[in-house]
């Protein structure tokens, strides 16, 4: 038996095969390429890579007479609306594209931005398949007839396999439909959409093999899909409470796991989910655009990320800051930035490890932490993460394998084959570790100075 997982993304769909010792027999990743719309694609484009991913291992001699078990991850809250042969009748919207404004303030004039919050996981938002779909049904009432389905990306390539699209619960939750409590779409929702029930996929809350298909002459077990997060969660080994992922990519999440789901009732910046796995939940706690406005600053200070790795050597002599640091992400800007670019950059990092800390604080998870993964751009600079952990007084494993999420789904795979779980497990140079370093000092410098500042911010964030 192999064991594939997939992970599709908004830029590119990459994959990995391992064989029946959880071992990496391949890796491919595939680029969606421009489009004429950032915000829009054609579910074809799906469709196609997933067949171009099977094709790949065959031809790499990696599929030969083996039964392949494989398991989806995806982007949430990207859909596209199938007709009767599940054929596309609408573009892919992408979750990075976002619905009428107005739309947005009816859904949240109907519901109450508390009641949605608690019942769906989120506030409303206008990346939300909910108001989207509101607007493309107000725009195109003679389309209405055809649909027979509305489908996330994992739903939609099982429909075209199998001829009936089945979801699972952790991309449900991301549609704005779906109720977490009672784990079903949620009525109401539907009707303030103008959605009918039957064209919501069928949704799979535990892992296992739920069709036989053949793919290019390969005998594939379909297992249940997951969300982008929550299958990266499964790589980087989080399964109890004290551990976290620290996503670090154009937007940095927090995400862990919990018996009860978690609210921020007052900034709706903690977002609950069900898990695929016993019963527990998952969380993904936002922090912003860290990961852009990190670009912006060294776009200002002519810094190229192939000239960062020296410069990053030169900052751990750097002594911890006696003083608030003032940064906005939005711009990629700190208060120092004027001193030297060596000092911008290294209290922007310095400024985020204090969001990380006041986050986990907010969480009320700080003295339960055992560990942080870090994954996504910072993972790979030298010095981050140590800041991180250095801040939050936990360890950090920084991971450089660009294929996490993927092995997420593949480890998924595998668990509902019979197999027992594992997480990431890579040479030396792809997971390192850092201890907490400067911890009396960092502990000082936030108590005093930098928290002040963030609980501020918070207090006018709502």
């Amino acid at each position: 038996m192999l064991y594939c997982g997939l992970d599709f993304g908004t830029t590119n769909t990459k994959a990995v095969l391992l064989d029946e010792s959880m071992r990496l027999g391949g890796t491919v990743s595939l680029p969606i390429g421009p489009q004429e719309d950032s915000c829009r694609l054609s579910a074809s484009i799906w469709l196609e890579h997933f067949y171009r991913i099977i094709e790949h291992f065959q031809n790499a001699g990696l599929i030969k007479n083996e039964k392949v078990a494989l398991s989806i991850a995806a982007q949430g809250g990207s859909f596209v609306i199938l007709d009767r042969q599940f054929e596309p009748i609408s573009p892919a919207y992408l979750w990075t594209g976002s619905s009428r404004k107005e739309t947005v303030a009816d859904l949240e004039r109907t519901f109450g931005m508390d009641r949605f919050y608690k019942k769906t996981g989120w506030e409303p938002k206008g990346w939300m398949p909910v108001c989207k779909l509101k607007d493309w049904l107000a725009a195109c009432d003679d389309e209405k007839k055809h649909v027979s389905a509305v489908t996330t990306v994992p739903d939609f390539i099982v429909s075209r396999l199998t001829g009936r699209p089945v979801t699972d619960i952790t991309h449900a939750q991301m549609t704005g439909m779906f109720d977490i409590h009672t784990r079903k779409w949620d009525r109401e929702i539907l009707g303030w959409c103008g959605c009918e029930l039957d064209w919501m996929p069928q949704v799979l809350d535990s892992l296992q093999v739920f069709a036989e298909v053949k793919v290019r002459g390969v005998d594939v077990s379909l297992i249940t899909s997951s969300h982008d997060q929550y299958a990266a969660m499964r790589a980087a080994g989080v399964d109890a409470v004290g551990e976290f992922m620290l996503g670090t990519g154009t937007a940095w999440v927090l995400n862990g796991k919990s018996d009860q789901p978690l609210y921020d009732e007052k900034h709706f910046s903690i977002h609950p989910g069900c898990d695929l796995v016993g019963n527990d939940y998952g969380y993904i706690a936002t922090m912003g655009a860290v990961g852009q406005g990190y670009d912006r600053l060294l776009d200002r200070l002519g810094v190229s990320y192939e000239g960062l790795a020296g410069m990053e050597a030169e900052m751990t002599t750097m002594p911890v800051p006696r003083y608030a640091i003032e940064m906005d992400i939005s711009s990629g800007s700190v208060s120092e930035e004027t001193k030297s670019p060596l000092l911008s950059m290294r209290r922007y990092m310095e400024s985020a490890g204090a969001q990380v800390r006041f986050l986990l604080e907010k969480l009320d998870k700080i003295h339960d932490a055992k560990k942080i993964v870090m994954t996504g751009g910072a993972a790979s600079s030298g010095i981050w993460p140590a800041i991180v952990a250095g801040i939050c007084n936990i360890p950090v494993e920084a991971v450089t394998f660009h294929e996490m999420t993927a092995y997420g789904a593949a480890v998924y795979a595998r668990m509902a084959m019979g197999g027992e779980t594992s997480s990431y497990n890579a040479s030396e140079d792809q997971i390192l570790r850092f201890e907490p370093f400067r911890v009396d000092e960092y502990n000082a410098w936030y108590q005093t100075r930098q928290r002040p500042i963030l609980e501020r911010k918070n207090e006018n964030d709502r």
